[in-house]
């Protein structure tokens, strides 16, 4: 039986987009997963102070693996990528959380899908919405799109679309008055990268 389900991806240490690559990569070769498709590419203003910023990004994914197996398979790809430890709020290398398993619902003292974080995190819902704006919470029985729009001012932290190396420049969505930039969770008339305080100009030292 195949099952469509999303991952969530993190990074905010060393190479970033190259942790991206790696990780994609990885996830495209797991055995019993195919297609992968991938949202735009965010970063995201840090939820505990002083560490970098992070990169975010989600995979939509059919498999046929478990949903145990599944997990197993992310962790490992995250320990073959030199994280060692999973401890709340730490930065890291890579972070690969299952976010959606089909419109399962489960919870042990490993895994919870949906993840528990969905409603809250901005730099979450708009890579979902990318994938699927349609894509129903099965436990709220509302959209992503819908939880994005009821939810927004009420997500802390700034996310903004990441100027992909592949080519292409940085996006902006523009929101509001003419003159006006939007960057969710942060509105500017003539923000620069430099106004970040602590945010990476680059991958070379994030």
């Amino acid at each position: 039986m195949s099952i469509l389900a999303y991952i969530g991806f993190g990074s905010n240490l060393g190479d970033r987009f190259c942790n991206y690559q790696t990780a994609l990569a990885k996830l495209k070769n797991l055995s019993g997963v195919a297609p992968v498709h991938e949202s735009k590419l965010y970063q995201s203003e840090p939820l505990t102070e002083g560490q970098p910023w992070y990169l975010n990004a989600a995979f939509e994914i059919v498999t046929s693996q478990t949903l145990r197996d599944l997990f197993c398979a992310l962790r490992n790809i995250e320990k073959e990528m030199g994280r060692e430890k999973r401890t709340k709020w730490e930065s890291r290398i890579v972070d690969l959380d299952i976010l959606f398993y089909g419109d399962l619902v489960f919870s042990d003292a490993e895994i919870r899908v949906p993840h528990k974080e969905i409603p809250n995190r901005r730099f979450v819902l708009l890579p979902l919405k990318d994938l699927n704006p349609e894509l129903i919470h099965p436990e709220f029985k509302v959209t992503v799109t819908e939880l994005l729009e009821n939810m927004d001012n009420k997500l802390k932290g700034t996310v903004e679309k990441y100027r992909d190396p592949r080519g292409g420049g940085r996006r902006r969505v523009h929101h509001g008055a003419e003159d006006e930039t939007r960057i969710f969770g942060h509105s500017s008339h003539s923000l620069t990268e430099s106004e970040h305080h602590g945010k990476p100009k680059g991958d070379r030292t994030t």
